[in-house]
C-alpha cells in the first residue's frame, strides 16, 4: 500500500510539473515589476514665472532588435496602441502641452501621459517582443530635449497573455512607467528669458511722481507670456495680446518666458507737446541708445535685460524767469522813474 501511494504521489508530482511547465512563460522574466501595460509621462522643468510653450510632443515607437538566443523578437509597430488608438505614421503618438495659471510658481510641471497598451493577436508566438521608444526633437531651438531612447520589453507567454511589460535604458531600472523630461529653465542658450522695462524721470522740471501710460503689446508669437506690474499680474497671448499700465519714476514691469519668436512693443505715450523728451536705453548708465521697443519694429527681446524710459523735461530756470516777468519789471522801472520825475518837478 505505501509503495502504491508513493508511486501514486509521484506520478501527480510530475502531471503538476507538466502542467506547470505549459502555464509557465517559456522563458524567464526579469524584471521586478509586473504591468500589462507602460506609462509614458511627459514633464518640463521652467523658471517659476514661465508658462508652459503651447505645443506639441511627439514620441516614436519601433521594432528593437531581435536576439533568438534569448527569444527576443522584434516587435511588430501594428500592435501597438497608445490611449486605446493606433499609431500614427511611423509609429508616432503625441502628447500636447498648454499654459495654464496653474503652471506659475513652479519650477517642473507634468504635462501629460498616455498610456502605451498591445493587442496581442498580432504575436505569432511566446516570447520577449522588443521595441525602442524615444521622443522626436523639433526644429524649436527654444527647449532643452530630452534624448532618451528607452527599450520596451513585452513579455508574452505561451497562453497566449502579457505578463509583464516595462522600458529601460542602458543606466536605468526596468520599469511600467517612464518620464521624458525637456527644459526651457535657467540661463542656458535655450532657456525662455525675462525682459524688464524701468521708468526713469529726469530733469528739473520732470514729474517723478507722475503715473506715465504705456501700451505692451505681443506683437508676435504663440506662446502666452506672463506680465507683472507692482502686484498686479496679466498675460499676453495671440487672444490677449495687448495690456496698458502706468509706470512713476524708479517702477518696472517685466514679461517673463519668452521665446525666440516673441515680439514684444512697450510704447509711451506722446509727451513731446509737455516739452518731455524720452529716450529708450539698453544700458542706462552708459546711455546705449535702444529702438528695439518701438511698434514700428517689435524687436524680439530674447536676452534677459533691463530696458530703461527715460523721460527728461529740463528748463533753464533763470532765463525763464526773466523772460517770463521782463514785462512786469520794465513797467516798475518805467514807473519809478515817472515818480522820481514827479516829484522833482513837485519840488521844483
Amino acid at each position: 500500500m505505501r509503495h502504491t501511494f508513493f508511486r501514486t504521489m509521484g506520478i501527480a508530482a510530475v502531471s503538476a510539473a507538466m502542467i506547470m511547465g505549459t502555464a509557465m512563460p517559456a522563458f524567464a522574466v526579469d524584471a521586478p515589476t509586473t504591468s500589462t501595460r507602460l506609462t509614458v509621462k511627459k514633464a518640463l522643468n521652467k523658471d517659476a514665472d514661465d508658462y508652459v510653450p503651447n505645443e506639441t510632443y511627439t514620441f516614436q515607437i519601433a521594432e528593437g532588435a531581435a536576439d533568438a538566443a534569448k527569444a527576443v523578437i522584434a516587435g511588430p509597430v501594428n500592435a501597438v496602441r497608445v490611449n486605446d488608438a493606433e499609431l500614427g505614421e511611423n509609429g508616432t503618438f503625441a502628447i500636447q502641452a498648454a499654459p495654464d495659471s496653474a503652471d506659475i510658481g513652479k519650477t517642473s510641471v507634468a504635462i501629460g501621459s498616455a498610456a502605451v497598451t498591445f493587442d496581442t493577436r498580432m504575436f505569432t508566438k511566446p516570447g520577449i517582443y522588443r521595441y525602442t521608444i524615444d521622443e522626436l526633437g523639433t526644429d524649436n531651438q527654444d527647449e532643452d530635449y530630452d534624448d532618451s531612447v528607452y527599450t520596451m520589453d513585452v513579455y508574452f507567454t505561451n497562453d497566449g497573455a502579457i505578463s509583464n511589460v516595462v522600458a529601460y535604458t542602458e543606466t536605468s531600472e526596468k520599469a511600467a512607467e517612464i518620464t521624458f523630461t525637456n527644459s526651457i529653465a535657467g540661463d542656458g542658450e535655450k532657456a525662455h528669458d525675462d525682459l524688464t522695462v524701468l521708468k526713469r524721470v529726469e530733469g528739473n522740471m520732470g514729474e517723478k511722481d507722475r503715473a506715465f501710460n504705456f501700451t505692451v503689446a505681443l506683437k508676435e508669437g504663440n506662446g502666452s507670456y506672463r506680465l507683472t506690474v507692482g502686484n498686479s499680474s496679466h498675460t499676453l497671448s495671440k487672444e490677449a495680446p495687448s495690456v496698458n499700465l502706468t509706470l512713476k519714476d524708479g517702477e518696472s514691469f517685466t514679461v517673463y518666458g519668452l521665446d525666440s519668436a516673441a515680439r514684444i512693443s512697450a510704447v509711451e505715450e506722446n509727451l513731446a507737446g509737455e516739452g518731455y523728451k524720452t529716450v529708450y536705453y539698453s544700458n542706462y548708465e552708459q546711455k546705449t541708445q535702444e529702438t528695439g521697443l518701438t511698434s514700428d519694429n517689435g524687436k524680439a527681446i530674447t536676452a534677459k535685460t533691463t530696458i530703461t524710459v527715460e523721460n527728461e523735461k529740463e528748463t533753464d530756470i533763470t532765463t525763464g524767469i526773466v523772460r517770463e516777468y521782463t514785462p512786469f519789471i520794465l513797467m516798475v522801472v518805467l514807473a519809478g522813474a515817472v515818480a522820481v520825475v514827479f516829484f522833482r518837478r513837485k519840488k521844483a
